[in-house]
């Protein structure tokens, strides 16, 4: 059948070529599901989303990934197919419009058809949490993995080399990966560790104390450059109720500040344990 040649709607154009850059960018990663796909969003205002897509757009964006290079390549070949024109555009619109939308915009949307859904059996978990390390700097009350300082002349932490090892195993069936620990800072090959995850594409969440890097802007910078995601806890709004729980008040302050100065690659959040001491201390004045 020879190609049928029409214009393609702005809308249209302006979608697969955004999705395309994402593509060609690394900015959007998939991991191919029985029934479709699961698919992470790693950079831009949408950094940090998942979906669960349909088989027609895991194909769509393995054909995009594979080099197809215009919509009408894609057109052409839904219309041998059997579609109409229009009926395709509509078709590569709805699977292209969410990545690029945010989630109220998407919300809107009542001429979206591709839907948010959960399958109900996938291959694998997609994220993990990594603790690199059982020592930390701080001696927060409530610390879940009894972290601190590590008196026992066997300790030891995997090293670099089997952390790799381990990272491309995982690499193409995890798409989260959460460094924490302990304080993971205190590993002296961690922006290495960071630099083999970035090369293999996945979405990295680093959890700190940010302690162990006030003062160390430099480092700030390359960590906020290398991860998508820093969360630094503060546990009070005060450094009497913070500390009282978790240290060091002003160097955590700081650090959380400089982070979000930078606005590097990384989003910056903050998160509170909620205990008895500190329930009472956020409020409208604090």
């Amino acid at each position: 059948m020879m190609p049928i040649t029409q214009t393609v709607s702005d809308k249209l154009k302006v979608l697969f070529f955004e999705v395309k850059k994402m593509i060609e960018k690394r900015e959007i990663i998939w991991r191919n599901e029985e029934s479709g796909a699961l698919v992470v969003i790693l950079k831009g205002r949408n950094a940090g989303t998942e979906y669960y897509v349909g088989r027609g757009t895991r194909a769509l964006l393995n054909l995009i990934k594979e080099g197809m290079s215009s919509p009408e390549e894609i057109l052409n070949d839904l219309i041998a197919n059997g579609l109409q024109w229009a009926d395709a555009e509509k078709l590569l619109i709805n699977h292209l419009q969410p990545f690029i939308l945010s989630f109220s915009e998407f919300a809107r949307k009542d001429d979206v058809i591709t839907g948010y859904w959960h399958p109900p059996d996938t291959k694998m978990p997609h994220v993990i949490g990594w603790e690199l390390s059982w020592r930390c700097n701080l001696r927060c009350v409530y610390c879940f993995s009894s972290s601190g300082e590590i008196k026992n002349p066997s300790y030891k932490e995997l090293p670099t080399e089997d952390i790799y090892k381990i990272i491309d195993k995982i690499h193409g069936k995890i798409l989260f990966v959460w460094l924490g620990g302990g304080e993971p800072t205190l590993r002296r090959d961690l922006i290495d560790i960071i630099r083999y995850l970035n090369k293999k594409d996945f979405f990295i969440q680093l959890s700190t104390n940010g302690v162990p890097l006030y003062g160390k802007n430099e480092l700030i910078k390359e960590i906020s450059e290398l991860v998508h995601e820093v969360h630094i806890p503060l546990d009070g709004s005060t450094p009497e109720v913070h500390n009282s729980l978790r240290g060091e008040y002003i160097k955590t302050l700081k650090v959380l500040q400089q982070f979000v100065k930078l606005k590097g690659n990384a989003s910056v959040t903050t998160g509170t344990v909620i205990t008895k001491r500190n329930i009472n201390n956020w409020n409208s004045n604090n």
